[in-house]
């Protein structure tokens, strides 16, 4: 899917429509807070300073890809209610996710994002883990 030499485990690709970006995880779970971790830098989400806030998570879906979007479109709905989310403490097994998110309030946002789709949405195992590509609705 691509070379990730000078990147994180993720990063933000050209896509004709909306915003993509291309994920890896060593881990299935990786995989998953790395997306979350890249959806938060396409937002240019910045969390303010004070208490951390804690929420537990618990998901579950047809396939691993349901599961991404819905773990996603969690994080939206309470970026949506003021909270963001830059820890994860989650297992995946059998389309299933549960664990814990750790966070702060939202000081701001500069790109909103409504939605995450399903266009072209497929996790593939490649030699270092998992890749995918992730189209967002903005």
């Amino acid at each position: 899917m691509g070379n990730f030499n000078n990147y994180s485990g993720f990063r933000e690709v050209a896509h004709t429509a909306d915003v993509a970006l291309k994920v890896r995880g060593n881990s299935i779970e990786d995989l998953f807070i790395q997306a979350a971790l890249g959806m938060h830098a396409i937002m240019k989400m910045k969390l303010a300073k004070g208490k951390c806030i804690q929420r537990e998570i618990f998901l579950k879906e047809v396939d691993i890809e349901s599961l991404l979007v819905s773990f996603l479109s969690e994080l939206i709905f309470y970026a949506e209610c003021g909270e963001g989310f830059n820890k994860f403490e989650i297992g995946i097994l059998n389309n299933k996710m549960k664990g814990k998110i750790i966070g702060k309030k939202i000081k701001f946002i500069e790109r909103e994002l409504k939605a995450i789709t399903f266009h072209r949405l497929k996790i593939e195992m490649c030699k270092s883990g998992y890749e995918t590509l992730i189209v967002f609705d903005v």
